[in-house]
């Protein structure tokens, strides 16, 4: 089944990236006075640094966000961009991203890395390392953990596109295959008691 990813799922993206540009906004301006308290000398106390901490993590997943759940158009984006997007946004979760990718990738393509990246976060319900590499026009990305979480019905329509009720918390999950089918790429997952590797062909054309 083909979704209409032109209409109905492009509005969603439009949806998001303005609600992400909205946001930069306000968390820019508590950054700026988080500067400025620092500049003044006032005392580093733990409520500042949590302050702080939580205003760069929320950078961080609206940045991220951006680019997986915002619309991807025929701009590139360079390993560096790519790079510094992962390490910010996996920086204090309880999954470790390594990246081996270098030069530049189309956009479509990075958001469809981002979205697996989050399609392995699911399967790592203890945390862990999640791997990705690009090599001769297909990508890997492999995540490893103490344990293997498989949720079928949400796997199954990634790969498959079976019909299943995807909550907010894994959409994810939905968006990747309405990607994959306007797409034509070719997704195979394979699942072991610690590991699942996930190998997307037929690379997104720039």
């Amino acid at each position: 089944m083909t979704q209409s990813y032109t209409k109905n799922s492009d509005i969603a993206s439009l949806i998001t990236s303005r609600i992400c540009h909205d946001l930069v906004n306000p968390l820019g301006a508590i950054n700026n006075g988080l500067e400025l308290m620092e500049l003044s000398g006032t005392p580093m106390s733990e409520e500042y640094m949590l302050l702080c901490d939580s205003v760069k993590n929320a950078n961080a997943r609206v940045n991220f966000f951006r680019v997986a759940f915002g619309p991807a158009h025929s701009q590139a984006m360079s390993s560096a961009q790519v790079h510094t997007l992962v390490e910010d946004m996996f920086l204090s979760g309880r999954c470790r991203v390594k990246l081996n990718i270098t030069g530049e990738h189309p956009r479509e393509q990075i958001k469809m890395l981002f979205l697996i990246i989050q399609c392995c976060e699911n399967a790592l319900p203890r945390g862990g390392d999640i791997s990705a590499a690009h090599m001769d026009g297909k990508w890997r990305v492999r995540a490893r953990g103490a344990r293997i979480q498989r949720v079928n019905t949400l796997w199954d329509h990634l790969e498959m596109g079976a019909d299943s009720d995807i909550s907010a918390a894994d959409i994810h999950f939905a968006i990747a295959r309405e990607y994959l089918e306007y797409t034509g790429a070719q997704l195979a997952v394979e699942f072991h008691e610690t590991e699942v590797s996930i190998l997307l062909t037929e690379s997104i054309p720039s």
